[in-house]
């Protein structure tokens, strides 16, 4: 089974969902933090090509309005 992580940058905060679920958001995500994450929440994934990555950036005034990451990936306002 493949997973799906996405990575969602705003000015100044940062959140993980991983498969539409958010995981994990705070000021800086660092890497080990995020690697220990997914250790825990995808037991058995242990090859990079059951997992994909991409990174967003958000709209900043969706993000102003609203102040914490949704819990759903698909209720994120991306920014194009």
């Amino acid at each position: 089974m493949k997973h799906r992580i996405n990575i969602v940058h705003s000015d100044d905060w940062e959140g993980v969902y991983i498969d539409d679920k958010l995981t994990y958001q705070d000021h800086h995500i660092i890497p080990m933090e995020l690697f220990l994450r997914l250790k825990k929440l995808i037991p058995g994934s242990t090859k990079f090509n059951d997992i994909v990555f991409d990174e967003w950036w958000v709209d900043e005034d969706w993000i102003e309005k609203i102040q914490i990451f949704p819990k759903k990936f698909e209720d994120v306002k991306l920014r194009y």
